[in-house]
């Protein structure tokens, strides 16, 4: 039997979606690699994350502290920077979560290893967009009274 040349191409269809066995080479080196070299950027991010978030609540209890008496706005000022200081801590445990998956995965934990720290990076990027359209509304709202208070 000859091939046709003109004939439409057959396939087999889509390639199917594999789970992770023993010995399954569902995890490539290009993998291992991308992630390996991501793990020390998540650190450092994570790391100093939680030293901001720490430096800001120290600040906001300074502030709230070293207030005047007769000076209340400092002291909700200091109180309004622990806000972000537990937003930073927040995004930099959940980058630590990342973090701990990537290095199950170098471990040589696999598929479900990959998943966690794919779960964890959507996490991340979610809670970081999430908090970035509230801070964005937060200052349109403040525009908007600033307007209103220069217009009066």
């Amino acid at each position: 039997m000859s091939v046709n040349p003109y004939s439409s191409p057959i396939s087999d269809g889509p390639p199917r979606a594999r789970h992770g066995h023993e010995g399954d080479d569902v995890v490539t080196p290009r993998i291992m690699m991308a992630m390996s070299q991501t793990r020390p950027w998540v650190t450092f991010l994570a790391v100093l994350g939680f030293i901001g978030a720490g430096i800001m609540v120290l600040g906001g209890l300074a502030m709230v502290f070293a207030a005047p008496a007769g000076m209340p706005g400092g002291a909700l000022l200091g109180l309004i920077y622990i806000i972000p200081a537990v937003l930073y801590a927040v995004g930099s445990n959940i980058l630590y979560r990342y973090r701990a998956s990537i290095a199950s995965l170098q471990a040589g934990y696999g598929v479900e290893a990959l998943e966690n720290a794919l779960e964890h990076q959507k996490s991340f990027w979610r809670f970081t967009g999430l908090t970035s359209a509230v801070v964005l509304g937060i200052y349109m709202l403040g525009i908007v009274v600033a307007v209103i208070v220069a217009a009066m």
